[in-house]
């Protein structure tokens, strides 16, 4: 089987999370296949992993990390799954028409066409996804929809596939994205070993909402109560009641909130 090849277009100041964390993680999905081999022989590789640059040379990431693509967008090679990495001054930039003319010339050669983050900017400005439904940070979904009213935004998805189309919030989703890419590829099984490879806390799925109910409260809640909320998601089969929560914290709990017997 030949690997499948991944290719991560890097646009200038592009932010380093959207193209490493894919990147690691179809990397390590080889190192996951062939570990859960029964017969212990050598495999080839499950993905090729290229960056490509939209013009010669180095790119500047947002924290200053200098990458050097593989290769340029004129020199790519025919791609399974194309991503296109975003930053965040990529959605206040012109748009790139050389990318543009490359994205509409890649499509119908390519599986998957994925956009993290303000990537999906660089993709709604083709037209090849007027009227599908695409993710965005919840910050900006207003600022899409208002510049192309003809894609359906959608400001509280992770994740969003509609059809070869694939977008996501950015940041960390990118990183649920790509475990979803995965288990469609490998299964479900491969998936799940390479979330807890990666200590992900939890493989979440592109429905679940932008906007973390534990990390509010951890805003909002007083220094005391700061970690309680992730200690209870990681103690799930413990004894949680009120009780139980409020000792260790130092606090008392009222006899007319007690549960009666």
């Amino acid at each position: 089987m030949n690997p499948k090849t991944i290719g991560l277009v890097l646009l200038e100041h592009v932010t380093a999370v959207d193209v490493t964390g894919p990147a690691e993680a179809f990397g390590r999905t080889n190192i996951q296949v062939r570990n859960q081999s029964a017969s212990g022989r050598r495999f080839p590789d499950c993905y090729r992993v290229l960056t490509l640059g939209v013009n010669a040379g180095r790119c500047v990431t947002e924290c200053g990390i200098v990458i050097e693509p593989h290769l340029n967008l004129e020199k790519a090679p025919a791609l399974d799954t194309l991503f296109i990495c975003g930053g965040s001054r990529i959605h206040t930039a012109r748009q790139s028409g050389k990318l543009g003319k490359w994205l509409k010339v890649r499509l119908p050669l390519t599986r998957r066409v994925v956009a993290i983050g303000t990537g999906i900017y660089e993709l709604a400005a083709t037209g090849l996804v007027d009227g599908r439904q695409v993710a965005i940070h919840w910050r900006l979904a207003d600022d899409l929809a208002r510049r192309f009213p003809n894609v359906r935004v959608n400001r509280n998805a992770l994740f969003i596939k509609d059809g070869p189309f694939y977008s996501c919030a950015g940041g960390a989703s990118a990183i649920d994205l790509s475990l979803s890419l995965i288990e469609e590829d490998f299964g479900h099984r491969i998936a799940l070993n390479l979330a807890r490879e990666l200590v992900l806390h939890v493989k979440r799925s592109g429905a679940q909402l932008q906007y973390s109910e534990a990390l509010q409260f951890q805003v909002q809640s007083s220094d005391r109560f700061t970690d309680l909320p992730a200690w209870i998601l990681c103690n799930l089969n413990q004894d949680l009641t009120v009780e139980s929560l409020a000792h260790p914290q130092g606090v008392y709990v009222a006899a007319e909130f007690q549960p009666s017997v």
